[in-house]
């Protein structure tokens, strides 16, 4: 065997998922000196928890998580964090007939949150607090879950988790329906926590925008420097436990023989083998493409159609802003997140035009994530604008054929969307602009190697989510594919699982979240 390639572990991609993985596997392994790999095809580290300059401004890709402090002192990291404070969360709402602007500042506990709902809708006042009463308890059913249970697992979830099994198998639009609140304008409230994962109220599964939810009400945080200082002080750790890490390595086969991995085989040439590999790349990636072609793919037929029927998340249109100075009216957007919406219903119709593959994005009809990082001495304001759903295929196909109309499109984008915050929210913003930085679905397609330009990954609509999700072992032997959830929380509790099952259930044993109940 040629020791020079081998390891006992390689995973692919040192984004958050990769390395915490890698971390976690190297704390669980007691001592003993065995070799792990992380392969990255970027120049850098973190996946999506990114930041990059331009011209003197400094951007990030990411501005808030819940609490992470569990996984971060087990892993041994010591990160000052920021809780936001009350109001982490704002909504302004656009009557774009008349070009004014309701603001919605929420507050960041529970109960806060509910009085809140309770006083702007009076008449679901009894429905709503029966909402929160049963989704807090469901919430907490979470923490008894497995997250490969088997047949005892399962009959013990029906006295420990009966809310959680009574909802699996619902979208959040219709477990609204059980307290009535189905036509009640607090889905419009609710349908920020849903598009926080890219989907609207009629297609995320329950229990994931009821979990964002109640994550977030319990606290919401950001590092006390920049957000990359977690993937920084992740590679630190690695690096320190004896790991590798490779960067500027794309993996362009996942090598298999007689149904089980043997290693992978790099972009260059190169190879390394290994009776294990764990792959946090897009998941129709990972299985579609690096195992090989329908031919000579080691998976089943029936597993590969599942796999081809998984719905992933849509992909995003983002203009980052650098300023000048603070415009006037910017102050209220120095949040945990903020939203723009065009009123009732804007992003459901968005949603279901990209369903079709079509960008419905116009002056009328619109749903922008706004970020706003706190100021900081010494480095200019920064403001970015994220409009979802956005469908990809039109874009990267365009930006191969033809790119000077890619780019064209693009400008035009970006001008609509500035002029979209500029009349609702900040009519001075033109003046304040110092540098412009646009990425279109097919700059996401390229960053994340994603076909779909997906920018979180498998949709958590009912059919991909919970205990119908791709298992994080797949059915080619040594092969792991960790997909908790979305954002930094999910990326990261994704590594701690599949560390657990590699190393027998000594870390979480086997629980859904690290510090389960048994």
């Amino acid at each position: 065997m040629d020791e020079q390639h081998r390891r006992d572990l390689i995973i692919i991609g040192a984004g958050l998922n990769g390395l915490t993985a890698g971390t976690a596997y190297l704390l669980g392994c007691e001592g003993r000196k065995n070799r792990v790999l992380l392969i990255e095809k970027n120049a850098v580290c973190g996946g999506y928890v990114a930041s990059y300059a331009r011209q003197g401004w400094l951007f990030e890709t990411c501005q808030m998580t819940s609490d992470i402090s569990d996984i971060l002192r087990y892993l041994g990291i010591g990160l000052e964090m920021k809780e936001f404070g009350p109001d982490f969360i704002r909504l302004f709402v656009a009557d774009t007939a008349a070009g004014r602007t309701d603001a919605m500042f929420f507050p960041s506990g529970a109960s806060d949150f509910e009085e809140m709902l309770r006083r702007m809708f009076p008449s679901d006042a009894e429905n709503i607090k029966r909402f929160f009463d049963y989704s807090g308890k469901m919430y907490r059913e979470i923490d008894s879950l497995k997250y490969a249970p088997g047949f005892a697992d399962t009959l013990r979830m029906l006295s420990t988790c009966p809310r959680v099994i009574a909802n699996a198998s619902k979208t959040f639009a219709a477990y609204a329906q059980r307290f009535g609140l189905e036509r009640s304008g607090c889905m419009e409230v609710f349908q920020i926590f849903s598009s926080l994962c890219g989907l609207p109220n009629g297609a995320i599964a329950a229990l994931l925008t009821v979990g964002v939810m109640f994550s977030l009400f319990d606290r919401a945080y950001r590092p006390a420097g920049l957000f990359t200082d977690l993937p920084h002080r992740l590679r630190e750790r690695y690096l320190s436990l004896g790991g590798e890490l490779l960067f500027h390595s794309e993996v362009s086969e996942i090598i298999t023989g007689g149904g089980a991995v043997c290693g992978v085989r790099l972009a260059n040439g190169g190879y390394y083998t290994a009776e294990s590999v764990v792959s946090t790349a897009d998941v129709k990636s990972s299985l579609g493409v690096l195992l090989g072609a329908e031919n000579d793919s080691p998976l089943k037929t029936a597993y590969r159609r599942r796999v081809g029927r998984i719905r992933m998340t849509p992909s995003a249109f983002t203009v980052n802003i650098g300023l000048t100075g603070d415009p006037p009216g910017i102050e209220p957007l120095r949040c945990g997140y903020a939203v723009l919406a065009s009123g009732p219903g804007a992003f459901r119709s968005l949603f279901a035009g990209f369903e079709k593959g079509e960008c419905l994005l116009s002056e009328n009809l619109f749903h922008i994530g706004i970020s706003c990082p706190p100021k900081r001495e010494g480095r200019k304001p920064v403001l970015s604008l994220q409009a979802v759903p956005m469908p990809a295929h039109d874009w990267i196909t365009l930006r191969a054929a033809d790119y000077a109309a890619y780019r064209e499109k693009k400008e035009n984008t970006a001008s609509l969307i500035i002029d979209i915050v500029r009349r609702y929210l900040l009519p001075e913003l033109s003046a304040y602009i110092g540098v412009l930085d646009i990425a279109t679905p097919a700059t996401y397609a390229r960053y994340s190697g994603s076909p779909t330009g997906s920018i979180y990954d498998m949709a958590c609509v009912p059919d991909n989510f919970g205990r119908r999700r791709l298992p994080v072992k797949t059915p080619v032997e040594g092969l792991y594919i960790p997909k908790f959830a979305h954002g930094v929380f999910g990326s990261m509790n994704s590594g701690m699982q599949v560390a657990d099952m590699l190393l027998d259930g000594r870390i979480m044993h086997g629980n859904s979240r690290l510090g389960g109940r048994e």
